[in-house]
């Protein structure tokens, strides 16, 4: 694994994620229950391959007003689960899987000393979202793919999981490796796979030369 030295959210980081398949979109990868490789993985291929041989956007993202209430309260969130564990965050850019292809964005990366311990995935949801997660007590199954996807791409043992709400005391999950991350990473050398073969047959049969789509 390897970690690149960008912000989040900057344009490096944004073409270092476009033609990757990270942690966001771990959902469409793998299916929640068995952690299998999903039938939507071809469909997200295609996306990725196609940022591959045209890259930019078409249409520019909407962000919701909940999303930006996320972004804007994850300093916050970090802060208090470093305050309140003890634990020695570091923000991070994007890490790297040995293939290339897969990666994640952490929401810190947690230190022991020079060691390189754990990961942290934090969530800011809204005040009802948050106490379902607190009454719950466990890591919410919409997160399970990409909290593990995380720990294969990083090879890591352990993944915090952090869902904050400022009005609420926080959720604290911690997620080890465990068979579903086995799954997870067999599925992830399956897409792996399937992109590879897709990509080679884009540059044969779709990508225009860059001569001509200078031109075009």
């Amino acid at each position: 694994m390897k970690i690149l030295d960008v912000i989040q959210g900057s344009p490096e980081w944004d073409r270092e994620r476009a033609f990757r398949a990270t942690a966001s979109h771990a959902s469409e990868i793998i299916t929640p229950a068995k952690g299998e490789l999903s039938k939507s993985a071809s469909k997200l291929i295609a996306k990725l391959i196609a940022e591959c041989g045209w890259p930019g956007k078409d249409i520019e993202e909407f962000e919701t007003r909940a999303m930006q209430r996320g972004h804007e309260l994850e300093p916050i969130a970090r802060a208090a689960f470093a305050t309140e564990t003890g634990l020695d965050v570091k923000e991070v850019g994007l890490c790297v899987a040995p293939d290339n292809i897969c990666a994640c964005s952490p929401d810190g990366l947690i230190y022991d000393g020079q060691t390189l311990a754990a990961g942290l995935e934090i969530k800011c949801p809204l005040k009802e979202t948050h106490v379902a997660y607190c009454l719950a007590g466990e890591l919410p199954p919409e997160y399970k793919p990409q909290v593990h996807w995380s720990l294969a791409v990083t090879g890591l043992k352990i993944w915090h999981f952090w869902s904050f709400h400022p009005h609420y005391k926080p959720l604290h999950v911690i997620v080890e490796r465990d068979e579903y991350t086995a799954k997870v990473e067999k599925a992830m050398r399956e897409f792996v796979d399937m992109y590879r073969e897709a990509y080679e047959k884009a540059k044969r049969d779709v990508f225009i030369p860059v001569e001509f789509q200078e031109a075009a």
